[in-house]
């Protein structure tokens, strides 16, 4: 009996030590893969997930779907993935290692984020966008801009709002003649951000965010040249200035020309 029970925990214990090996394997996969810039979960290469505090927490299905979302969203958003491109199950569950309910969790958010769509009987593509919709997606956040731009213009602490404006520019400042097209990617969209974070309307920011990702796809591209980097600094400087001096009119309307001006460059992309 002492031998069975002895043989019994053995073999159990060897089952534990291979599903646990299984996935911190896949996880290490999944961590070097997870893209380092922007708004991304606080991830160091040499653990799992890092949580406030410095604690470690392990891996699980929420988690995984996670880092697969920001993988695929990355490759979407820097076209690596291109426009157009079909994006099937099995070769994703052939990249990842995982199974197929993660890459479920994740097509489903990148849909939501209006980076993907779906086709009965065809699968998922990446969105690929023609000269209507350009025009529809770039001149309709303008006016979100905007309706951002009013708000926040109500925000009770002023010198919150001011200080945050002042701070991006100073930030977007320093990436705007370097190689680092992402940290002045990330910079950049935060000017934009600014409003929205003080314009205390959350369904403003919900219905911007998708519109936010499908023109990522675009200033991605468009704004690794120096030169539109500096257009875009300096129409940046003009919506702030006009803010801080009050002139919130001015500084709405600068805004929409300045989501104009980057139509007309996306649209060059076609």
């Amino acid at each position: 009996m002492l031998c069975l029970l002895t043989v019994f925990y053995f073999t159990l214990l060897l089952y534990v030590l291979q599903y646990t090996f299984c996935k911190i394997y896949n996880a290490k996969c999944l961590l070097n893969e997870l893209p380092l810039y922007g708004i991304m979960p606080s991830i160091n290469k040499n653990h799992f997930i890092i949580l406030k505090g410095g604690t470690t927490m392990a891996l699980n299905r929420s988690t995984l779907s996670e880092q697969i979302y920001e993988i695929l969203r990355n490759d979407i958003l820097t076209q690596k993935i291109p426009c157009g491109e079909k994006l099937t199950l099995n070769t994703l569950k052939e990249r990842f290692q995982v199974s197929s309910t993660p890459i479920r969790d994740a097509l489903t958010r990148l849909e939501k984020d209006g980076l993907l769509q779906y086709y009965s009987n065809i699968g998922v593509n990446v969105i690929d966008l023609n000269a209507k919709d350009l025009k529809e997606l770039f001149t309709f956040m303008g006016d979100l801009d905007a309706l951002a731009i009013r708000y926040a213009s109500d925000y009770p602490q002023q010198q919150e709002v001011r200080r945050a404006l002042i701070q991006n520019l100073e930030e977007t400042q320093k990436y705007l003649n370097t190689s680092d097209i992402r940290q002045w990617r990330s910079c950049s969209d935060g000017l934009h951000l600014v409003f929205y974070q003080y314009c205390d309307n959350s369904r403003l920011c919900s219905s911007a965010l998708q519109m936010r990702s499908q023109i990522t796809i675009y200033s991605n591209r468009y704004e690794r040249e120096v030169e539109n980097r500096e257009k875009v600094f300096e129409e940046h400087q003009k919506i702030a200035s006009a803010f801080l001096n009050g002139d919130i009119e001015g500084a709405v309307k600068k805004m929409q020309s300045h989501l104009q001006d980057s139509l007309a460059q996306a649209l060059c992309l076609l």
